[in-house]
Order: C-alpha cells, then sequence, then structure tokens
C-alpha cells in the first residue's frame, strides 16, 4: 500500500474504490466517481430551430400568396409575421448549429478527459489518520471534499487539455 504524503504512514492507507465498494459513511458519498459530463442541450437545440422556423416561414410565404387571402389584410398581416418569425428561428437555429461545433468538440473533449478520470480513480488512496485522500504515489492529496475536482485537475493534466466541468464544480 502506498504512504500517506501527510503523515508519512501506510497504516491507516486505504484505496478510495475499496471504501467505496463497503459503502463506508459519509465518505462512500465523497469518494465516489464522477459523473461523466452531460451532453450539452445547445447541441439539440438547433435541430428543432431549424424546423420550427422552416415551417413558420413556409407557412407565412404560402398564406400571403394565396389569391383569396390577398384580399384579406388581416391574413396577409398575419402571414408576413409569421414568416417573419419564422426567419428569425431559422437564423437562431443556424447560429446554434454554427456555435454547435464548437461546444461538440469542448463535450469531447471533456469526454477524453473523463475516461482519464474513470482510469484514474482506481488509483485514488485515503488515509484514515489524515482524512486525505491523494493519488498512488503521489506528493500531495486533498480533502474528500475535493476528490472529484482532484480527479478532473488530474485528467486535465495528464492530457494537457482544460476541458468544461460537469456541473457543481
Amino acid at each position: 500500500m502506498d504512504i500517506c504524503p501527510r503523515c508519512r504512514s501506510a497504516d491507516r492507507v486505504e484505496r478510495a474504490h475499496a471504501i467505496v465498494g463497503r459503502g463506508m459513511r459519509p465518505l462512500s458519498g465523497l469518494l465516489c466517481l464522477p459523473a461523466p459530463p452531460p451532453m450539452p442541450g445547445q447541441i439539440k437545440a438547433y435541430r428543432a430551430c431549424i424546423v420550427v422556423g422552416l415551417i413558420l416561414f413556409i407557412a407565412g410565404l404560402g398564406s400571403t400568396s394565396d389569391p383569396e387571402n390577398r384580399r384579406d389584410a388581416a391574413a396577409a398581416q398575419v402571414g408576413a409575421a409569421m414568416s417573419t418569425l419564422g426567419l428569425l428561428v431559422l437564423i437562431v437555429g443556424l447560429v446554434l448549429l454554427a456555435s454547435s461545433g464548437e461546444v461538440r468538440r469542448q463535450w469531447r473533449t471533456a469526454g477524453w478527459v473523463y475516461q482519464t478520470v474513470r482510469r484514474l480513480w482506481p488509483l485514488l488512496d485515503y488515509c484514515h489518520y489524515c482524512n486525505l485522500v491523494f493519488m498512488a504515489g503521489g506528493t500531495f492529496g486533498v480533502d474528500p471534499v475535493h476528490t472529484v475536482r482532484f480527479l478532473w485537475d488530474a485528467a486535465d493534466h495528464t492530457l494537457k487539455v482544460r476541458a468544461p466541468r460537469p456541473p457543481g464544480m
């Protein structure tokens, strides 16, 4: 077993995943494996905006081009408003589509970091005497409350990236 970087003892050092496996409260809640980063909503939103925008735009144009409705000024105004609104929603969807490429790349990078976090998590040790979480063979550690941030920072350092954090970090 590894030696605690604070007290330099291996007597009360234990693997973090063993503590979680036993369900030792409250430590098991603090030392659990972080959740993967959620898919950004922006990636899904552009599709809905483009579809709704196209439907409104085409419906608006259709109602203003109908010869019977041309005589009705209110129908023409509603059609013009619908096509204008449709065009605005379509533009918003296209802007979200353009920016979703960067969001998708950031999310993919966060996924790579999460895979590294999953590989590093079994290497975490916990010293019961010092209440310290540290990486096996490491020279420093953190309080168990900061385990998730510690893992993400270690993964970022390993991959030499700065990935977006999961919510709550």
